[in-house]
């Protein structure tokens, strides 16, 4: 009976303690949740691992520094918890001009809240609604928020938050959602890499682009808070070099959520524009 317990107990620590896709086990820490992150310069052709990029500033020419970041994931994420997770049990998402007119129109209703840069340029293809989903608003603008506390800390500036850089950061999140994946690929846009998807599919201009990827899965809604997400990027190497990186100057931010699964999918975008 002892010995039967011993094992159980065994299997259980090795079921927690396990590594999974898209994070790198680490004999000196592991991270609660699957996060990742990546920088790029314009025009190169590979992530590179995960490995910090610098960005050339001054017509420097960029060097390759390893940060120790997580390498991105190959494969996608598994229905069931990642091994390295400790997650509760699973649980059974321009307007147009009117005619003027001389008569007051009735008022329409608002917005929700959880609706500002939604909208995909003209040639991106929407992404579907394998999961019912919201954007964390809220969330996503306090980020900035954790992370410009941080940057003044380390002594650096903060950045500005980049209203433009929010709908490409919640498309990728809602992607990885809607298609079960966890890296910083695209694979429903022929593998394009996050400088591929904000300079080629969003038009947005920049000389460098940087992001940081968050996922988990079984935790309510209320849990996701933009310090939680924050405090996680800033206790791995990668993420917090992405952070504290001082050639950056602007910040987006997409959070989605899903009550299917309780899946939470979070991006950070960085841009020197």
């Amino acid at each position: 009976m002892i010995t039967n317990k011993i094992l159980a107990l065994i299997l259980s620590l090795c079921t927690i303690g396990g590594a999974t896709a898209g994070t790198v086990a680490n004999n000196s820490q592991f991270i609660k949740l699957p996060l990742d992150s990546i920088v790029q310069k314009i025009n190169q052709g590979n992530i590179n691992n995960g490995q910090i990029i610098e960005i050339p500033i001054n017509n420097q020419s960029p060097t390759d520094n390893q940060t120790g970041g997580q390498a991105p994931s190959t494969e996608a994420p598994k229905p069931e918890a990642p091994t390295n997770v400790v997650t509760k049990p699973e649980q059974p998402k321009t307007e147009t001009p009117g005619t003027v007119t001389t008569k007051p129109e009735a008022p329409k209703p608002e917005q929700p809240a959880t609706n500002p840069a939604t909208s995909t340029p003209s040639g991106l293809p929407a992404n579907p609604n394998n999961k019912s989903f919201k954007y964390l608003e809220a969330v996503e603008k306090e980020i900035l928020t954790y992370v410009n506390q941080e940057r003044t800390k380390a002594g650096l500036k903060p950045l500005a938050w980049e209203e433009a850089m929010r709908p490409i950061a919640r498309y990728k999140s809602n992607n990885m959602l809607q298609y079960n994946y966890f890296e910083h690929n695209t694979p429903s846009l022929n593998n394009a890499s996050p400088m591929d998807l904000a300079t080629k599919y969003f038009k947005y201009n920049t000389n460098g682009y940087g992001e940081n990827i968050f996922y988990s899965m079984g935790y309510p809604e209320a849990t996701t808070t933009a310090k939680y997400l924050v405090d996680q990027w800033m206790n791995s190497p990668g993420h917090r070099a992405n952070i504290l990186n001082s050639n950056w100057t602007k910040m987006g931010a997409g959070v989605v959520f899903s009550s299917q699964g309780n899946y939470v999918y979070a991006t950070q975008h960085f841009s020197t524009r």
